[in-house]
């Protein structure tokens, strides 16, 4: 995994810690996790300035390129969000608690495991735990989840919170207007 700066499709300017004045000893990007923990406590512009101080780039290019965290599979590249500061709502989503909280609702259930089915480059462990979303065991459901490696926990949050909680609560303020507006 590696923090990048996106210019153009498949044009990236991969990062490293000395680019970055703002990282601190515990700091690491030496895989997601450690990308993710550092993302989490700067906002976009924060991690751009820092950028743009250390001279690799034109503060042009900068601005007008897109964090992102790529890495390859399959001899194709692949890319990571980045979730900054800015993105606190996602930083703050837990996939668990909304699982659990929705486990009983099929649609829900079904649109997350239709989602992942049809997808044969994930994870192992991710495959089995979206299956196991049938279960409709709060322990099973919980404990499996804790045991799922960290890329399998951050697929299933990225695809939950951008598609799945998004169009829920788009549905739920749609609904909260209809019934004002009566």
């Amino acid at each position: 995994m590696i923090l990048a700066l996106k210019m153009n499709n498949n044009d990236y300017y991969p990062l490293c810690e000395d680019y970055l004045d703002i990282m601190t000893q515990k700091d690491s990007l030496a895989n997601l996790k450690g990308i993710d923990d550092f993302t989490s406590q700067h906002d976009e512009e924060e991690i751009k300035s820092s950028i743009i101080r250390s001279n690799i780039l034109p503060s042009e290019i900068i601005d007008n390129s897109q964090l992102v965290i790529i890495y390859k599979d399959n001899e194709k590249i692949r890319e990571f969000t980045v979730n900054t500061l800015d993105n606190l709502d996602y930083i703050k989503f837990d996939t668990l608690e909304f699982i659990l909280q929705n486990i009983s609702n099929k649609n829900i259930i079904n649109q997350i495991q239709n989602h992942f089915s049809s997808k044969n480059y994930l994870p192992q462990d991710l495959q089995q735990y979206v299956i196991s979303l049938n279960k409709n065991s709060i322990i099973y459901i919980t404990v499996t989840y804790n045991e799922l490696i960290y890329i399998s926990k951050r697929i299933l949050k990225d695809y939950i919170f951008n598609e799945v909680f998004k169009r829920k609560n788009t549905k739920k303020l749609e609904r909260n207007i209809e019934n004002n507006v009566k």
